[in-house]
Parts: structure tokens; sequence; C-alpha cells
């Protein structure tokens, strides 16, 4: 399955399959990482923390995921863990 092409052609079907997939394996990547997502594009910011790190948890080289980390921090006003993984994705490329 591709699942970026799956949330963005199908969002719900999407979230409610990433769910299920969390609810065998809460340490899912994939799962974790599209959940974060998908709460941050509908503004539910802590939840896509909470998934955003969990994922980071099951791949901590993950340079999509630093990426949007980047995104959650900004918006909740959090700059210096902004640049922390600012930093670690310099390290990362």
């Amino acid at each position: 399955v591709r699942f970026a092409a799956l949330k963005k052609d199908f969002p719900e079907v999407a979230e409610e399959l990433f769910f299920k997939v969390l609810k065998l394996d809460k340490n899912n990547f994939d799962a974790n990482y599209y959940i974060g997502c998908i709460c941050f594009d509908k503004d539910q910011i802590e939840w896509a923390l909470k998934s955003l790190k969990r994922a980071l948890k099951a791949d901590k080289k993950s340079i999509d995921c630093h990426k949007k980390l980047i995104e959650v921090y900004e918006e909740l006003g959090f700059d210096d863990l902004a640049d922390k993984h600012r930093e670690i994705l310099r390290k990362l490329k």
C-alpha cells in the first residue's frame, strides 16, 4: 500500500486504517507518522505531536518525520525544539 497516496486520495479511509494498525502495533512507524500528518492537517496539533514523537522513536533517522516535527513545534511556538530537529536534519543529510 502506498500510504502517501492513500492519505491524499482517501483521507477518511486512510485515517481509519492507520488507527486499526495502531491497535495492533502502537509503535508502527508508518501509522504513527501518517496519523500525525493527518492530525496536523486537521489542526489537532497535540495529537499530531504525540503521534510524530512515537513515529520518531520507531525510526530516529526519518527525515520526513523530523521535517513534520519542525512544523508542529513552530506551530506550538517551541522554536528551540524546532531548531533541535533542524540540526538533526543537517546531520542526517
